[in-house]
Formats: structure tokens, sequence, C-alpha cells
């Protein structure tokens, strides 16, 4: 590693640090922690389950985005364009349940990728829920949720400043307490283990290599490449609005799903 290489590597850490430090003061207790019990779990979960269906969709038409934002500014693609692509791909791709299939089977896992139902991490989800309720949930796209993705795309999209950086970055770091608070209210709620019985959950954030710490690693290095070191604090700025994103979303549908509930309820008794 030459002297700018550690420079770069060096400046990428100290902003890394002062993000996950501001993150930690702005963002106490994740909703999903106190927010979603027994009683509203369903609600909870149908909505969360159209976030997943939808995220590799959003992450993969986040990447021609950028592309075709590159190609009006200069008329070719740029390192902005190139590394989130790699980096969204490979998001894409593990969502979509290959990066599993080739760990664990080589090239002949490829001929498997036609079992989506099988592979697809939102469909390890649609298990979880099975096995956590004894039916089938259907996917809702509340008015909540539908703002949010729609927002979560524009953040991936924009390569401006590297927003689509700190959106990556922010959805992330976001996702792995996500993952993690959801799992906790789950299995407190429910009495179950945290164990590998929730495929979905222990997949993220169980085990002694949790797939999300690897996440938030790999969108992590981006910024070593593509944040020059004056843009530090510009570029922590537009992370923390992109956490704030998936944060409120959590916010909003765990409070829809208590309001919902105790509608449900007043009508039952009138």
């Amino acid at each position: 590693m030459n002297a700018h290489q550690i420079g770069s590597a060096q400046a990428s850490a100290a902003i890394i640090e002062e993000l996950s430090r501001r993150i930690g003061e702005r963002f106490l207790d994740h909703p999903f922690r106190n927010g979603v019990n027994k009683d509203n779990f369903e609600t909870v979960i149908a909505d969360y389950l159209a976030m997943s269906i939808a995220f590799p969709f959003i992450q993969a038409g986040a990447i021609h985005e950028a592309f075709k934002a590159a190609l009006r500014a200069g008329g070719d693609t740029d390192k902005n364009a190139e590394i989130t692509g790699a980096i969204g791909a490979f998001l894409v791709w593990d969502e979509m349940g290959g990066h599993k299939l080739t760990l664990e089977r080589g090239n002949e896992g490829l001929l498997q990728l036609t079992a989506t139902r099988t592979n697809y991490h939102s469909h390890w989800l649609r298990g979880d829920i099975r096995a956590i309720l004894g039916k089938d949930v259907q996917p809702h796209r509340s008015a909540a949720t539908s703002r949010y993705l729609d927002e979560l795309l524009d953040g991936l999209s924009d390569p401006r400043r590297n927003r689509n950086v700190a959106y990556m970055i922010g959805f992330e770091c976001h996702a792995q307490e996500m993952i993690t608070a959801l799992w906790d209210a789950v299995c407190s709620s429910f009495d179950l283990p945290q164990d590998e019985r929730l495929v979905y959950f222990s997949g993220h954030v169980g085990g002694d290599a949790p797939a999300e710490a690897v996440h938030v690693e790999m969108t992590r290095k981006m910024v070593a490449e593509l944040v020059p070191p004056d843009q530090r604090d510009e570029f922590i700025e537009l992370c923390l609005e992109g956490y704030a994103l998936n944060f409120h979303w959590c916010e909003a549908i765990a409070a829809s799903s208590i309001a919902r509930g105790q509608n449900a309820a007043t009508r039952a008794a009138a």
C-alpha cells in the first residue's frame, strides 16, 4: 500500500468513526426493539416484507440511473458509477441468493439460480414468518413504505456529491441495527431461541460471520476511493440523511401498526 492509499484509508476510517459516533448520539434506540410485539408483528412484517422484496430491484435500478447520470455529465462512465455499480451489483447478487450458491456449490450452484423461492432473501423471510405465525403473510406497501422506497431509489441513484455512496452506507449501517432489533423483538415476543432456525435473521446478523457486517465494511471501502477529505463533513451529513430515511420508515410502520391495532380494538368493542 502506497502513501496515498494509506492516507485515503486513514481518512475514510476517520469519516466512518465520526459517522458511527453521530449515529450513536442521534439514533439511540431502534424503533423495532420496543415497538414490535406479538400483537403488531404481523402488520409490521407485512410492510417489512414489501421492502425486502423491493430492495434488490431498487438497487439494480439505481446502478443504471448512476450510469445514465455519468453519461449525461461526461459521455463516459466514471469512478462513482463503476464502484457503486460493482458494490451494488454484489448486494443485488447476494439478496437474490447467488453469492450463497457459489460459496457453497461453486459454479455448479449457478444451475440453481432459477430456484428463486429457495434463494431469494425475501423468501427466507417468508419462511421465517411462516415459522413464527404458522401462516403466510402478504406483503403490504403502505403509503409510508411506498414513499420510503421511492426516496431510497432516489438517494441510491444520485451520484452528485457521492450521495449514492452515502445512501448505500446509511442503508447497510441501518440494516444491521434494524435486523438485530427485529430479531430480538421477535424472539422475546414469541419466546423463541435466537438460533439458525430463523434463516433470514440468522443469515444476516447471526453466527460468527454475519452477512450484514461484511456488507457494511464493503460499502465503507467506497469512501476511501470516492470521498475527498475536503468533503468529509458534507458526506457525513448525507450518510446521516440516508440512515434517517431508513430509521424513520421503521418508526412509521411500527407506529402505524399500533394505531391500526387500537382502531380495530375500538371497532370490535363498539
